[in-house]
């Protein structure tokens, strides 16, 4: 059973700490993720935001783009228009543009296959059409074959080509959007500083997380720990309470020493050795084991209510007397009713109420205080009703000398399917060694 425990409780402090584990590295991981697009966002919107009045400036100063513009390239040679863009190139790291008409219509690039193609619906396009600028950040819109071969071997190596920034800017002259330029960059040193900003968040939420981690862990298992304490001075508290209640009630009864101990070993072997039982593996609880092995001392606390006169008598009652003594049974599960009724919570005294109530009941019906036969007797009743029995014959009375563990055995074996389950008596035989060890060692 403390096994059991142990690895329950291993398990369970396992258990919390993957979970808590997975949540904060998922948070960690969705808060660096959203802080890095943010960052990169960030560090490449302040990088273009100088492209639009450059741009402007240029445009400006040179009416021939203007008119470039105006007349969408027609009427001039290729030549001259590289010659006429060749100042937009030198803006940054720029290693290509292409020219877009206020239609979406490209109107000048280096590849004269795309010349007239329409672009019209690309939502970049659009965007900086409207004067805004934007950009695009990654793998080309276009195949490899969208560069000239001088720029191929140039600018678009494998590492290059991945880091490739679409800038879309509007061209303005004289306060009006006259076209868009698409600026092809590739700044390392732009890339270099925003990979070592993300770098920097994922080192930073890396380390918060596992602080976090660790913090959490910490408290948790200190709750824990203090909660267990807890837990266990109420069970302790529990039990001390319900032993000092029977030892209260047995003080009336000075010849039954160290009963309430045996009794309790005894229903605790018994229970134990039925919880390998199919039958009641799933009924027998550890918990359950454990509130009836503290409730057990409660058997006789009816006792209370009996006179001094018929508890304490040296010989044989009379068959009145008999009939006062049998009801401790109602006075002790009374007493324990009225207790449980005052909490507001299901509490193991049901368990005490079933085993005061019915423990001299028999197999056979002819027991006391209610006639119960077989199954109807609770099985905590029919456990206790064997312990006490066996501790009974077990013991001196004024009235009876000790009976040996055979002689107590075969009683026990004599009795069964009449006043003992059968199966109680099975655990029993089971557990015999044990109860006779318990008997030994705790002899009054």
């Amino acid at each position: 059973m403390n096994t059991l425990r142990r690895l329950f409780i291993e398990n369970t402090i396992v258990q919390y700490s993957i979970i808590m584990f997975l949540m904060v590295a998922t948070t960690a991981t969705i808060l660096a993720t959203s802080l890095s697009r943010k960052i990169t966002d960030y560090m490449i919107e302040s990088h273009i935001e100088q492209y639009p009045n450059i741009v402007s400036v240029i445009a400006s100063h040179n009416s021939s783009i203007s008119d470039f513009f105006q007349k969408s390239g027609k009427g001039i040679h290729p030549n001259e228009a590289k010659k006429l863009f060749e100042g937009f190139q030198k803006i940054g790291d720029v290693f290509r543009i292409k020219v877009w008409n206020l239609n979406g219509i490209v109107i000048w690039s280096d590849r004269a296959d795309i010349i007239g193609e329409d672009y019209s619906d690309n939502s970049h396009f659009i965007k900086a059409r409207s004067g805004l600028i934007d950009y695009d950040l990654g793998e080309p819109h276009h195949d490899e074959d969208d560069f000239s071969s001088h720029e191929k071997n140039e600018h678009t190596s494998e590492q290059t080509k991945e880091r490739i920034l679409e800038i879309y800017t509007p061209v303005v002259s004289n306060n009006q959007v006259i076209g868009v330029l698409e600026l092809y960059e590739a700044d390392e040193d732009l890339y270099a500083s925003i990979e070592e900003s993300i770098r920097f968040v994922w080192y930073f939420m890396g380390i918060t997380g596992l602080i976090l981690y660790i913090l959490q862990f910490f408290i948790f298992y200190q709750s824990y720990q203090k909660l267990r304490r807890i837990n266990h001075q109420v069970r302790e508290t529990q039990s001390v309470t319900l032993s000092a209640l029977a030892d209260l009630a047995e003080t009336r009864d000075n010849e039954t020493g160290k009963h309430l101990d045996r009794t309790a070993q005894y229903v605790k072997l018994l229970a134990s050795a039925l919880q390998n039982n199919s039958e009641y593996a799933t009924y027998l609880s550890d918990e359950y084991i454990r509130h009836l092995t503290i409730s057990a001392p409660l058997h006789d606390i009816g006792k209370v209510g009996v006179p001094d006169q018929i508890l304490q008598k040296p010989g044989k009652l009379t068959d009145d007397e008999f009939e006062l003594m049998k009801k401790h049974c109602k006075y002790g599960a009374d007493t324990l009713i009225n207790a449980e009724n005052k909490l507001s919570f299901r509490s193991f005294l049901k368990i005490a109420i079933q085993l005061t109530s019915s423990h001299h009941e028999k197999w056979n019906g002819m027991g006391y205080p209610k006639g119960f036969k077989g199954d109807e007797i609770p099985l905590s009743a029919r456990i206790m009703c064997l312990a006490d029995v066996y501790d009974a014959l077990r013991t001196e009375r004024v009235y009876k000398k000790t009976f040996s563990h055979e002689k107590s055995k075969q009683i026990i074996l004599d009795d069964s399917g009449t006043h003992f389950d059968p199966k109680i008596v099975e655990a029993f035989l089971e557990m015999e060694k044990e109860f006779e060890k318990t008997s030994n060692e705790l002899s009054d």
